[in-house]
């Protein structure tokens, strides 16, 4: 093996050549980067010339990596991350915090209080312990949380099977029930209580595949099980879109009993018997002390 001293390489030129393999392309990367192109390309081979190693295949614009090239983003990938969570945890010791954890959620209607009592609960227990919140479409958190971008992410039991799927530690965090919520444009709007074999004839407002394809495996085993075949009057990505197709009556949405879609168009049927518990999601190798306490306490 030919000598390379590692001492040259700098965290800037990974950060680049990160960059470059996420974004596809010098242009894209230089603009994410908020540098020049030329820059970008003068740095990729000047790492590829420090290192020996040919990074990339270079075909109309494209970068695609060489098999040396996936081998270094593979095992590179988290230098970065792994550098910042250690300049934060050494800042957080300096000013005698425990720890910083980010935690990513949806919008959980009446589920958000209940969680904002427990958050609560534990800063006044350890109110060394720097919690901090980001809303996101929920669709979204479990490959966020894989990806690093949260420490733990609170999401739909219904998921369960994707996180596991990424090999990730969940626990329970809040009980909550399915339940269905039906505009008044439905003749089911009046009714004291339904079941799921009432919703026979309705329509569906119901996730896409890409954005949760889990949410439709659950939609077809119950109906399923009711003997029917769900009718799907349109696909949405996000759960706001999920209030604005009830607020227009294009159909009813199956949920969690906590979501905030009810209104004085929409009324919510709880589903009894059918749990669907909402979940705190974590790569086991993440649990700094933070996040290690906010499990805990959980």
């Amino acid at each position: 093996m030919r000598h390379i001293d590692l001492l040259n390489i700098r965290l800037n030129q990974i950060q680049i050549f990160l960059t470059t393999v996420e974004c596809g392309t010098l242009t894209a990367a230089a603009d994410r980067l908020h540098l020049t192109q030329p820059m970008i390309t003068k740095t990729v081979q000047m790492l590829e010339k420090e290192l020996g190693i040919v990074l990339f295949y270079r075909s109309h614009g494209r970068m695609q990596l060489t098999p040396a090239g996936q081998e270094c983003y593979t095992r590179w990938n988290n230098i970065l991350k792994y550098f910042e969570q250690s300049v934060e945890a050494a800042h957080s010791l300096q000013e005698g915090l425990i720890g910083r954890v980010r935690v990513g959620t949806g919008s959980l209607g009446d589920g958000d209080m209940q969680l904002m009592e427990r958050f609560r609960a534990v800063r006044e227990a350890h109110p060394n312990l720097n919690i901090q919140l980001e809303f996101q479409h929920m669709t979204s958190l479990v490959r966020q949380v894989q990806q690093d971008r949260f420490d733990a992410v609170i999401v739909s039991g219904h998921l369960r099977p994707s996180v596991e799927s990424y090999g990730l530690c969940w626990k329970t965090v809040c009980e909550s029930c399915l339940a269905i919520f039906v505009p008044d444009s439905s003749k089911l709007f009046h009714e004291e209580s339904i079941t799921f074999e009432d919703l026979k004839t309705e329509r569906f407002v119901c996730f896409s595949a890409d954005a949760d394809e889990h949410y439709i495996t659950l939609l077809s085993r119950l109906a399923q099980e009711s003997g029917f075949v769900p009718k799907i009057s349109c696909y949405v990505d996000n759960e706001l879109s999920f209030k604005a197709n009830l607020m227009l009556g294009n159909g009813v949405v199956l949920a969690d009993s906590c979501s905030a879609l009810e209104g004085p168009t929409v009324r919510k049927f709880e589903l009894t018997g059918l749990r669907n518990d909402l979940i705190l999601v974590w790569k086991e190798g993440n649990a700094n002390s933070g996040l290690k306490t906010l499990i805990d306490v959980f």
